[in-house]
């Protein structure tokens, strides 16, 4: 089993604190896993152009989501809603993708109202990638984090923790259906 990690942001860094988070308890359990940062990949606008027009990290990007079973998606809200580049990560890739696999999130924002983001934005799209969406989430604020950005929230970890369990079990129970019998 391999689940990718996913910072979907390229402003702030609790995202990614998230992730890490997320990271440690997968390595504690022994599951492959990928990290993608965005701030690490340069991600072009989908603009509809067939995917070997798309630059190399693009192109890098599919390659290496291609065979994962899970996806755990962090990512901060801005103005109520997810960021831009998240946004066309979910339009640039194939949803061949996330197709029949599991997909989670966790979210940072600046209050406690921007959790609507996820009800709002991302389960509505992960049903339309047809994905199979985790019904629980982290969400977290500023004050769950110090000043150097690190988790002072114990019930933030744990929710996490909780998180990653429930991809795992999840993602084995299902094994890739065969799509071609549409």
């Amino acid at each position: 089993m391999k689940i990718a990690v996913i910072s979907g942001t390229l402003v702030g860094s609790k995202p990614a604190v998230l992730a890490n988070q997320a990271i440690v308890q997968l390595k504690q359990k022994n599951i492959e896993f990928i990290y993608i940062n965005f701030k690490d990949y340069e991600l072009e606008l989908c603009d509809g152009r067939p995917i070997d027009q798309y630059n190399q990290d693009t192109q890098e990007l599919i390659r290496l989501l291609h065979d994962v079973e899970g996806f755990i998606i962090t990512t901060s809200i801005l103005h109520g809603q997810i960021p831009g580049a998240l946004k066309n990560f979910f339009d640039v890739l194939p949803m061949s993708i996330f197709e029949n696999k599991v997909m989670s999130f966790m979210a940072s924002a600046g209050n406690e109202k921007h959790y609507l983001a996820i009800e709002h934005s991302l389960r509505p799209l992960s049903s339309y990638l047809k994905a199979i969406s985790i019904p629980e989430y982290v969400f977290s604020v500023s004050g769950d984090f110090n000043k150097s950005s690190e988790i002072i929230n114990q019930n933030i970890i744990n929710e996490i923790e909780f998180l990653v369990d429930k991809v795992i079990h999840t993602a084995s129970l299902y094994k890739p259906l065969d799509t071609t019998r549409r």
